[in-house]
């Protein structure tokens, strides 16, 4: 059965998506499942087909090394045919090749070094949920000027395929809190 949605309700819909996610399955910082007192022990067989945070971070990893080669085609082969970004300060990019050519362009004038720290990855099904801060360097091509930008908070939503690949399918970012005289707070090695 193909249902189409209006936007106003695929949003309402992934947003529902986004509650049922975060009382899905606690995981710590070192990917293992968190235990709860109230979460009782499962009678039923593991399943097979369900991703654990270690396949989620391979996936993030795999985007770090694209971003570092300037391989747009790497990039590519990481995101779902509906990507969604959201950056910080700017309009929504809601179509793959709108968000490859971004990167094309970047990579004309830069060389990409990406560092993120990763607080909370949760799998639900076929999405799977990234929460944590990132920050990037970035080095003129042909050498000269060198800017980081400052570090922000990032979301990503990744969606296994039919292929049984994880695909970044939605992903926003924004700045952290202030700290105290006035610029972000950083969580990240300089």
């Amino acid at each position: 059965m193909v249902v189409d949605m209006t936007g106003s309700t695929r949003g309402a819909v992934l947003g529902l998506l986004l509650v049922v996610a975060a009382l899905a399955v606690p995981v710590s910082l070192d990917g293992q499942e968190e235990s709860t007192s109230s979460r009782k022990p499962s009678k039923e067989k593991e399943d097979p087909e369900a991703a654990t945070p270690a396949e989620i971070r391979k996936v993030l990893d795999a985007w770090d090394e694209a971003l570092e080669r300037g391989d747009v085609d790497g990039l590519s082969d990481l995101l779902h045919e509906e990507i969604v970004l959201l950056p910080q300060g700017r309009g929504a990019l809601e179509a793959r090749e709108e968000v490859l050519e971004s990167y094309r362009a970047l990579f004309a004038q830069y060389t990409v070094t990406r560092r993120s720290e990763i607080d909370e990855i949760r799998v639900a099904g076929d999405w799977a949920f990234v929460r944590g801060v990132e920050s990037f360097v970035l080095e003129a091509s042909g050498g000269g000027e060198r800017l980081r930008t400052e570090e922000r908070r990032m979301l990503s939503i990744l969606r296994r395929g039919e292929d049984g690949r994880w695909r970044f399918a939605q992903a926003m970012t924004n700045r952290g809190p202030e700290k105290a005289g006035g610029g972000p707070k950083s969580r990240l090695p300089r």
